[in-house]
């Protein structure tokens, strides 16, 4: 077993050379150390073994300083080549290696689960460059896993969330030989979940389901499939906050902004319907409220069991919006469902509920997350959109996309900057709302000049479109404008056309 004094000494090597040096060279001392490193690991795995659940603080200290010199020498193999041709591949193959870092995984106390799990990460990102060992490496962290205990199984999980979610970009493990392996790791997850749904377990199974979708390509339909009893129990996931967060960024990725229902696949539609129903019963019991005169939606205000932050109840209005905007909008039930959900949801989480309309007061609970105010918009457009087919029904929510929209820019003072700014922003989906908007417009013109007629809003329109088209020129003229503006301006027009002063 290496010395703490030989330990050091290869912390000190390495360090100098990464500070000193532009050329990386470490003595052959240092070297030999580093070879002897695997062994010496697996010496006080062995010894931390021996004296669980409560090994020695001395020991710990002793494996600690291990794992720190394996996490130095992995960044050296990341970061210079000669070093990952000479002894790489080799040695971070090492059965003995891998089994005692498997070990610790599962040892007391946590820190040195959290090390350890920290310490497989850099390992196999220094791998990255090694497609075989690489992948070797992962088969065998999916192998340990799967031979977990039930109680060790989510401390075991973390590794393959780590290993996913820190990668290289730009690496993909091969769908044909990991997806399997995979899909079978959600499925034993989900159905430990079920039985033992703790904050703790619940918050790592959606960091897993999290890194494995944004990480592999995993058909959605399979994936869906896997993780779909748990992800359809709405009510578990609005009960920390924490989770909250963590289950509705989840279920984001697995729902597309679709702007066309059909795109969709069969079962992302069926899932969405699911989720639907799952979020209409699941809202007003993770929303404790009375009925009453007071605050906005005829419902007085009652703190929620563990208060969602406002960005969690923009994304979860949104997401049930999706869940409509992705599937059949002829249920005339359905708006009102999503409208008594969206009036509770604001209700509980407004600071001060005000007797006003459902368009003023989502627009003032949106206003300081561009991205989410956006995407609702477009959201309530494109379902305003499909169910203006049926003229019968009211306006989604109470309130028609031109009352939203005119709200908005009054709300902005008619200030072109913004809309620039937002047109030529890559985090919001602006362009896209505002050229289905125009579109709409077009095809609803008297609607929208009964409305603009009511709000007094047709000349300060007018001049906010002259001065937004003049400043996309202007860019344009210069090359400083981000894309084609062609398209733009083009409706741009369309729409000067339609809202002309009197």
């Amino acid at each position: 077993m290496l010395t703490v004094e030989k330990l050091e000494l290869l912390h000190s090597a390495i360090f100098e050379n990464i500070l000193e040096s532009n050329s990386f060279c470490l003595s052959d001392e240092a070297i030999t150390i580093i070879e002897e490193v695997p062994k010496s690991i697996a010496v006080v795995v062995a010894l931390v073994k021996s004296e669980q659940p409560d090994p020695s603080w001395n020991l710990i200290s002793l494996c600690l300083l291990h794992l720190s010199c394996l996490q130095n020498v992995c960044q050296c193999f990341s970061t210079h080549e000669i070093y990952g041709v000479q002894l790489r591949d080799k040695w971070l193959r090492s059965d003995i290696l891998r089994e005692a870092l498997f070990d610790l995984v599962v040892a007391k106390p946590l820190i040195l689960q959290n090390t350890t799990i920290a310490t497989i990460t850099k390992v196999v990102n220094a791998l990255s460059t090694s497609p075989p060992v690489y992948q070797e490496w992962v088969d065998k962290i999916c192998h340990f896993i799967s031979t977990c205990h039930d109680d060790e199984f989510f401390s075991a999980v973390e590794i393959m969330t780590k290993v996913l979610t820190n990668g290289k970009k730009g690496d993909k493990i091969p769908i044909n030989e990991m997806s399997t392996k995979l899909i079978h790791l959600i499925q034993k997850s989900s159905l430990l979940i079920q039985k033992d749904c703790t904050v703790v377990n619940f918050a790592t199974y959606l960091d897993l389901l999290h890194a494995i979708f944004a990480s592999n390509e995993i058909p959605e339909d399979t994936f869906i499939a896997s993780s779909e009893s748990v992800l359809l129990n709405f009510s578990n996931a609005c009960e920390h906050s924490v989770i909250t967060t963590k289950y509705l960024k989840v279920v984001k990725r697995i729902l597309p902004l679709s702007t066309d229902a059909s795109a969709g696949s069969s079962c992302v539609k069926q899932f969405a319907a699911r989720l639907f129903s799952a979020m209409v019963a699941g809202i007003p019991k993770s929303v404790q409220h009375k009925p009453g005169e007071h605050g906005f939606g005829g419902a007085k205000k009652v703190e929620a069991k563990d208060s969602c932050s406002s960005p969690d109840v923009m994304l979860m209005v949104n997401i049930l919006l999706k869940c409509i905007a992705l599937t059949d909008c002829g249920n005339s039930l359905v708006p009102e469902k999503a409208t008594i959900c969206i009036k509770i949801l604001l209700c509980a989480n407004s600071k001060n509920p005000q007797q006003s309309s459902l368009e003023n007061e989502l627009l003032e609970f949106y206003f300081e997350q561009d991205d989410l105010l956006i995407e609702f918009l477009l959201l309530h457009l494109l379902i305003s959109t499909s169910s203006a087919k049926t003229p019968e029904k009211p306006a989604f929510c109470g309130f028609s996309p031109h009352q939203a929209f005119l709200s908005l820019v009054q709300r902005l003072a008619f200030d072109n900057s913004i809309l620039l700014d937002w047109l030529t922003s890559e985090e919001t989906q602006f362009l896209l709302y505002f050229i289905k908007y125009i579109k709409y417009c077009h095809k609803t013109q008297n609607d929208l000049l009964a409305e603009c007629k009511r709000c007094n809003a047709t000349s300060s329109l007018n001049e906010m479109l002259l001065k937004l088209k003049k400043s996309i020129e202007r860019l344009t003229a210069t090359n400083l404008f981000p894309y084609s503006a062609k398209p733009l301006l083009k409706n741009i027009d369309l729409f000067l056309a339609i809202v002309k002063p009197v």
